[in-house]
């Protein structure tokens, strides 16, 4: 058996394509995001495929997501609370 069918249960992956492809719908992440447009929603786009991934040995790990460009903003919002709090 391989690996993406031993990670699955059951021979959904083969060869990298979707084996039963009528499950999926054939919609792509990016059809389904209509509320961003632009860079806004490429960045979701690179942040939400790096948690959306079959096998587990692609997906990033938390420690990994945190550092996505999605956060830049937050990350700098905190930084200037936390300098203004001292």
């Amino acid at each position: 058996m391989q690996n993406d069918e031993r990670v699955l249960g059951w021979s959904f992956l083969r060869r990298q394509r979707i084996f039963h492809q009528d499950l999926v719908g054939g919609k792509k992440l990016a059809d389904t995001v209509t509320e961003l447009a632009g860079d806004e929603k490429e960045v979701f786009l690179d942040f939400a495929s790096g948690m959306l991934q079959w096998l587990p040995e692609r997906r990033k790990t938390a420690k990994e997501l945190l550092q996505h460009p999605i956060f830049d903003s937050l990350n700098k919002d905190r930084a200037e609370w936390e300098k203004g709090s001292e």
